[in-house]
């Protein structure tokens, strides 16, 4: 499978997620709230990770990324400080995460 197409995948599971959590906010029970938060909270920690990824072994080392991923403060860290504190512009962002990364 090419890597655009891998990119057009994951951002389509990305909006699918996305569309299930404001479904799920609208529901008149609370679960179905905090369910909505849990998947948006998935999906922002799983950008963040894709956007760290591509700097892994070239300006981030593998202990030192084995120390970040586990750690939201810490994504959000170092996403900023690789982007410039720029807008990240997360459709030219390969979000090719996988959980052996």
């Amino acid at each position: 499978m090419s890597e655009e197409r891998s990119h057009l995948l994951v951002k389509e599971e990305i909006m699918e997620q996305l569309a299930l959590a404001k479904i799920l906010s609208e529901s008149k029970l609370s679960s179905g709230k905090r369910i909505a938060l849990i998947i948006v909270d998935n999906v922002v920690e799983y950008m963040l990770k894709s956007y760290c990824l591509e700097f892994v072994n070239k300006k981030i080392n593998k202990n030192e990324w084995n120390n970040i991923r586990g750690s939201f403060p810490k994504l959000v860290t170092c996403a900023k400080k690789l982007s410039g504190n720029r807008t990240i512009e997360w459709d030219k962002v390969c979000l090719l995460y996988t959980s052996d990364a």
